[in-house]
């Protein structure tokens, strides 16, 4: 997110990225949080934001989508952006995560996205932590039902070939959320940091686009 955000900032609106509990650092950190608190992190920084600011926007990608889904359904935004987002994991994760997280901490990434040979930071670890899924399988509950409760303009962007987090995450958010003003964008390249992939220019463009849309002839601050 941090590419895109500077994107946005470059483009005339102000930007907060808050780091959630349990990342950038270790992926025991992720084992060791609830789900609240990557709510709560984030809410301090909408707030902050909206004492700043008169108009704000929530971006969210992947979990994060999901988070500003959960903030939304209790707080007016003018806007909102889903990248990706997660509002169910697959049926066997789902499943079998709450379990084995007492046997295992963590599962290996498959496709590890390398520069140079190492880890690009950006990217996360180089695992799943389970404990920190468990606890996103228990916002993604908590969130889903909060569904109908979102009623801003909201922008769905999702790969139809993402593998990680499947295009039917966006069909079932679009269809639950309670906005009136919708839209979904489905995206060829097989990516699911689609920020970072080979759409990359389509998003920065339709993100402007609907944030542009949304503040016109509104001379007020705004951020993202």
């Amino acid at each position: 997110m941090r590419e895109l955000g500077h994107f946005v900032n470059r483009n005339g609106y102000w930007v907060s990225a808050p780091l959630l509990p349990g990342h950038g650092t270790h992926p025991d950190d992720l084992n060791r949080v609830h789900f609240q608190d990557w709510i709560d992190e984030a809410e301090k920084a909408f707030l902050a934001l909206q004492a700043q600011c008169r108009r704000v926007f929530i971006i969210g990608l992947s979990a994060g989508g999901a988070i500003a889904l959960n903030l939304l359904s209790r707080y007016p935004a003018e806007g909102c952006i889903l990248l990706s987002t997660v509002i169910r994991l697959k049926w066997y994760q789902t499943l079998l995560v709450p379990g084995v997280k007492y046997i295992l901490r963590a599962r290996p990434k498959r496709n590890r996205m390398l520069i140079h040979g190492n880890l690009n930071s950006d990217m996360g670890y180089n695992c799943y932590p389970l404990g920190g899924t468990a606890e996103l399988i228990k916002m993604l509950r908590e969130t889903r039902a909060k569904l109908p409760s979102v009623q801003c303009p909201v922008m769905i962007m999702h790969s139809s070939c993402d593998r990680q987090v499947p295009a039917w995450n966006a069909e079932i958010i679009h269809r639950e959320i309670g906005a009136a003003d919708k839209c979904t964008i489905l995206l060829d390249a097989p990516c699911h940091l689609i920020t970072r992939g080979d759409d990359k220019a389509v998003i920065q463009r339709e993100v402007i686009r609907f944030l542009d849309e949304r503040i016109k002839n509104r001379p007020d601050e705004y951020a993202a």
